[in-house]
């Protein structure tokens, strides 16, 4: 089985997003891994960036912080990607052809 690749950029970006939440909660990695049934030290290789969580631990991270999903991936999102990287959700909705049926 190959090795995963880890994009840099985006565990940086998850980390830093994942750190200001936990310290803006006034929670300890200590304290949040207790929430989340991991390891600190998983904790901390979130936060330097070393690891990428699965989307499983992002919603058990979310959990254990007090938050929507959605807080900590908008987060990660606005200093991840650029706008012109992305369509809105209304614009990819217009461009989809479900069923092969082009909108009018």
């Amino acid at each position: 089985m190959a090795k995963k690749k880890v994009d840099k950029r985006l565990a940086k970006a998850f980390g830093r997003a994942l750190k200001q939440i936990r310290e803006r909660v006034d929670a300890t990695q200590e304290e949040l891994a207790e929430a989340v049934d991991v390891h600190r030290t998983y904790i901390g290789f979130l936060e330097n960036g070393r690891r990428q969580p699965s989307l499983k631990i992002v919603f058990d991270l979310s959990r254990g912080l007090g938050i929507a999903p959605k807080v900590l991936v908008d987060r990660v999102e606005s200093e991840y990607m650029k706008p012109d990287e992305y369509k809105t959700f209304l614009e990819a909705a217009e461009s989809v052809e479900p069923w092969g049926v082009k909108p009018s």
